[in-house]
């Protein structure tokens, strides 16, 4: 069966697309976790959680790499105290915390520390899985890996999704609270965890802040080229998602690109679906293409860099999905909101893939 899905680090917490090939951006925010749960419940569907369903499958499982990283797959969430032991045995110390439906923990309960190596992937797929990579220099530096779950909508729209950050010194007890009252004492757009490196070049753009994230997340020296004159190109672009594509392939995997949004489709060769695939989408990344593409699709939808919110209440008022008098607040509102008629309107599904240029 093909599965649908992107890497998301965009920190861009990259994008996350629904199988109608829709996108809904993500916001950089220093809780990993908030860009992710706001794209889940502006699409309503599964790709960024899981709805609640069994599934007969390990509740988690750990994917050691050459290199020394390790890949947290996280199918349901049962069993935080044995992943803690898992990672614990990978020289991870890590503090997991599951949520009840409908909750996420309160802010503050532990201080956010910048990760001892700039990457850190997350790959989540339509199965309701999601995986995290975390680079090898995590373990034995003193850092804690937090991982938490957070809850949104309600009944057959209720959906989790995991949350990632890293924690200098002690992490307090998770207070359960209704995630829209969380959402709604959060900042928009709050401030990342600054990382440095010496060669990172001085950009100026309206995308500066996420050229220099990106070129920090690098992991090839092709990668860095590209990102060096503040552009990717066609040309690049494609070369980029063409090697993404062939070390897909060379893992058992077609992969068929959405031109329109950037997204993919894998499809296994055999016709199975491994509990390894975001693994594998992980390692691909890291060799070939890196968060390179979604940087570019990105500046591609938005080339001056205004505020997601304020373009896509605009574009939804000029379709005619809601009233003239809808503001930012109003659709940063109903991002929290999954129930909302017009997230899963056609007009908001035309404004995510092209806010500035929709017509009615």
């Amino acid at each position: 069966m093909p599965t649908e899905l992107d890497s998301f680090e965009t920190k861009l917490l990259a994008e996350l697309r629904s199988e109608i090939a829709t996108r809904a951006p993500q916001r950089r925010s220093g809780r990993r976790w908030l860009a992710v749960a706001a794209a889940a419940a502006a699409v309503g569907l599964t790709s960024a959680g899981v709805l609640l369903t069994t599934n007969a499958t390990p509740a988690y499982a750990l994917t050691p790499h050459a290199d020394g990283s390790v890949t947290v797959t996280v199918n349901r969430l049962e069993g935080a105290d044995a992943l803690e032991a898992a990672l614990a045995r990978e020289g991870i110390t890590a503090d997991v915390t599951y949520t009840e439906p409908g909750t996420m923990c309160a802010p503050g309960r532990y201080t956010e520390a910048t990760p001892p190596d700039s990457w850190m992937q997350v790959v989540s797929d339509l199965n309701g899985s999601q995986s995290i990579t975390v680079p090898a220099s995590v373990a034995g530096s003193g850092l804690t890996l937090v991982l938490e779950s957070s809850w949104q909508g309600s009944g057959q729209q209720e959906t989790w999704v995991l949350g990632v950050g890293y924690a200098s010194g002690a992490v307090g007890t998770c207070e359960q609270l209704p995630a829209e009252q969380v959402i709604a004492q959060l900042p928009r757009e709050a401030p990342e965890p600054t990382i440095t490196r010496d060669d990172t070049p001085t950009f100026t753009g309206p995308w500066a802040d996420e050229f220099t994230r990106t070129w920090q997340e690098t992991t090839t020296e092709r990668q860095r080229a590209i990102l060096a004159d503040e552009a990717v190109t066609d040309a690049e672009y494609a070369e980029l998602t063409d090697a993404f594509s062939a070390c897909m392939a060379g893992k058992g995997y077609d992969v068929a690109w959405n031109g329109a949004t950037g997204g993919f489709t894998a499809t296994s060769t055999d016709g199975t679906e491994p509990d390894n695939l975001g693994a594998v989408v992980n390692a691909c990344e890291r060799e070939t293409s890196g968060m390179v593409p979604a940087l570019a699709d990105q500046i591609k939808r938005n080339p001056d860099h205004l505020d997601e919110f304020t373009i896509m209440a605009a574009c939804l008022v000029r379709l005619g999905a809601v009233d003239a008098g809808y503001t930012a607040d109003d659709y940063a509102h109903d991002m929290a909101s999954p129930g909302r008629t017009v997230l899963s309107s056609d007009e908001f599904v035309t404004c995510n893939a092209d806010p500035l240029h929709a017509q009615p």
